[in-house]
């Protein structure tokens, strides 16, 4: 921090505060030519705020903490999900348009859409079947 004072041409101190230079301006605009005190304040006198004490290594131990009871077990923080795995797919344009439109008829994206396809094929068996049917199908290049 600067310097509350500065010197002018004069070779008095000149106060830089707010308040004092406010008081310069009301005096040069009523036209006294009067400059208020040039004496610095005397310091100010130390804060009556007490300070606060370091701790340290001397002083007691803290208190034990208490013991927790039943109602004051906290249950353990659910864990993050997994981060996503990246999966590209290629389909074909018709596949495509397909899948596009199904997304917008629902308002939802495509991956939300191949998600859900996969959430059915692992609950229901009779379409796990089915699809494994349509792939034995494509390698024999009976099928799409």
């Amino acid at each position: 921090m600067g310097r509350p004072w500065r010197s002018c041409s004069t070779g008095t101190a000149v106060s830089k505060r707010a308040s004092d230079l406010a008081a310069r301006f009301k005096a040069a605009a009523a036209g006294s030519g009067a400059q208020p005190p040039a004496d610095p304040p005397a310091p100010a006198a130390p804060s009556a705020r007490p300070r606060r004490q370091r701790a340290t290594s001397t002083s007691s131990p803290a208190p034990a903490p208490e013991p927790r009871t039943r109602r004051q077990r906290q249950a353990p923080e659910p864990e993050p999900p997994p981060k996503p795995v990246h999966f590209t797919l290629d389909l074909a344009r018709d596949q495509h348009r397909a899948l596009r439109i199904a997304a917008l008829d629902l308002g939802a994206d495509a991956a939300s859409i191949v998600r859900a396809l996969l959430d059915e094929y692992e609950a229901d068996s009779r379409l796990a079947q089915r699809v494994a049917a349509r792939v034995r199908g494509m390698r024999d290049g009976s099928a799409r």
